[in-house]
């Protein structure tokens, strides 16, 4: 391969490497709506399990946490 070659293919390269680094930005920030529309369609589900406990039509509920799930009633709510 010649030199001109050569410059050819390594601008080539650094060109799809340049486009591939755009698609994943893309594709990192599609995820992160995702994981918001996600996180809100999880905190409305919870929030409404907990008023149906606050308002006695359910005895508890499991609500999703870091450290795993957790029962909630009504006497833990009045608490926090």
């Amino acid at each position: 391969m010649s030199d001109k070659e050569l410059q050819k293919e390594i601008l080539a390269l650094e060109n799809d490497v340049k486009q591939l680094e755009a698609t994943i930005n893309v594709i990192k920030k599609r995820i992160t709506h995702l994981k918001d529309i996600a996180w809100d369609k999880q905190s409305k589900k919870e929030s409404s399990q907990m008023y149906k406990v606050l308002k006695e039509d359910k005895t508890h509920t499991r609500v999703k946490s870091n450290v795993g799930d957790i029962k909630v009633d009504k006497d833990f709510m009045e608490k926090e």
